[in-house]
């Protein structure tokens, strides 16, 4: 059985939400100096992480676990691929 997520934390969740909305803009600013090609990958990842938090928001007010879930697992993908493209260790290293 699951634990139950009572109203504070349900709302808690919601202010969580808001502060890693603003990730996206920390996103676009660490990629400032890269050339021109990963600027515009990382700024399409920026853009999409930001949709997602705050699509985010509806499964929360719904205090739906597996949403809120669903919507954590894919926006952690795309901080995946933003980590992945601030590497630039060559992969023969």
């Amino acid at each position: 059985p699951q634990a139950t997520i009572d109203d504070d934390e349900w709302e808690a969740l919601g202010l969580f939400l808001r502060k890693l909305y603003a990730e996206g803009d920390d996103m676009s600013f660490l990629v400032r100096n890269m050339d021109k090609a990963k600027q515009a990958k990382t700024k399409e990842l920026a853009d999409s992480f930001r949709t997602l938090v705050k699509q985010a928001d509806r499964p929360r007010k719904e205090q739906d676990r597996a949403g809120v879930a669903a919507a954590f697992d894919e926006s952690s993908r795309l901080l995946d691929t933003f980590v992945e493209l601030l590497q630039d260790v060559p992969d023969e290293l």
